[in-house]
């Protein structure tokens, strides 16, 4: 799954941050709103079409504006840390994460970011902290239990991770994302039996998903059940012929 396709699964009404910032949809037109928030609201309609570079500069004048209200401020900063995020600007992420953490200290998004950023960063010790932070302030978001699994993983303690996932799954069992990577690290193990399982939880999920089935091939291949890999693989490139090439095979 891409970056972008994660940050909207884990907040499900993009980015209408703890009821500072309405949905892209409901913000004012630029012409008609103040023209700090006309910047805000350029910047929201950039990102919604992923113009990021676009969305990083309208973002960045809307927070370098005085008269920007400050629960503007904090919807912009999330925006940019989401829009840093999708252009790998790590570092800079952090700022605007830590920026929110200030703002919103009892809220978990700021934490949840600044986690990413640190995710990003290759400080993977660090990022656990910020996610769990997180999940002490909102413990059924499945995201964060998915973004810490990923943490744990990153640093060979497959127990924790797969603990993670399964949490993430608990909160909510159809959270897909949390059962892929749980698959990865049943395969890592050299369990692909379990792997075959997590695949076919998220075939129940999204059915006919051509990348899911053919990493379910790769699994039944590793246990050696060649039938049902062929099977899987084959369907996989009639429905995507270019599905090996699109694979995600980094942790």
């Amino acid at each position: 799954l891409s970056l972008l396709a994660m940050l909207f699964l884990a907040f499900p009404t993009p980015f209408c941050f703890a009821g500072v910032a309405p949905p892209p949809s409901a913000l004012p037109a630029p012409e008609t709103a103040p023209p700090a928030r006309a910047w805000l609201v350029a910047g929201v309609q950039a990102f919604d079409v992923r113009d990021f570079a676009n969305a990083e500069i309208l973002l960045s004048n809307a927070l370098d504006a005085e008269s920007l209200e400050q629960g503007d401020r904090v919807a912009a900063l999330m925006y940019r840390a989401a829009t840093r995020n999708m252009l790998g600007d790590y570092d800079l992420m952090l700022l605007d994460a830590q920026a929110l953490v200030e703002l919103r200290p009892k809220e978990h998004t700021p934490y949840l970011f600044k986690g990413q950023a640190l995710f990003g960063m290759g400080m993977w010790d660090q990022s656990i902290l910020s996610f769990t932070k997180a999940i002490k302030l909102s413990p059924t978001n499945p995201s964060t239990y998915h973004y810490r699994g990923d943490a744990w993983a990153e640093l060979g303690d497959t127990d924790k991770a797969l603990a993670d996932y399964g949490s993430a799954l608990a909160a909510d069992p159809g959270y897909y994302p949390a059962a892929m990577q749980r698959a990865k690290v049943w395969r890592r193990l050299g369990r692909p039996d379990r792997a075959v399982e997590d695949y076919s939880l998220v075939l129940t999920m999204t059915p006919d998903n051509p990348q899911v089935l053919y990493l379910r091939g790769l699994a039944y291949q590793e246990m050696g059940e060649q039938a049902k890999a062929s099977q899987d693989m084959d369907q996989a490139l009639s429905l995507d012929p270019d599905v090996e090439q699109s694979l995600d095979y980094s942790f």
